[in-house]
């Protein structure tokens, strides 16, 4: 999931989670019962996990373009000065 994905996915939760609660306190208040908020609450609940959690193609819609990688120093060979003949401490 990208960065944009990522945004629209917290949104999508936000917005749901708001608009079930919403419905379901409004229904309740109509029907004078606190639990049918909920019983929104909770479908909402449920069907912003399916939406969200699932990396959906649609969170993916903007890749990240990442850096080349740098080689490995390690794998390059070493070529200096030192030839290997004597010793750096003299006696």
């Amino acid at each position: 999931m990208d960065y944009e994905g990522q945004k629209l996915c917290e949104n999508l939760f936000y917005w749901m989670i708001i608009l079930f609660g919403a419905v379901g306190w409004v229904y309740g208040y109509i029907e004078q019962d606190f639990v049918y908020v909920f019983y929104a609450w909770g479908v909402g609940m449920i069907l912003s996990i399916i939406i969200c959690v699932p990396d959906w193609p649609w969170f993916n819609r903007h890749p990240v373009k990442w850096l080349d990688s740098v080689p490995d120093r390690r794998a390059v060979p070493v070529t200096g000065t030192n030839t290997g003949t004597g010793d750096a401490i003299s006696k």
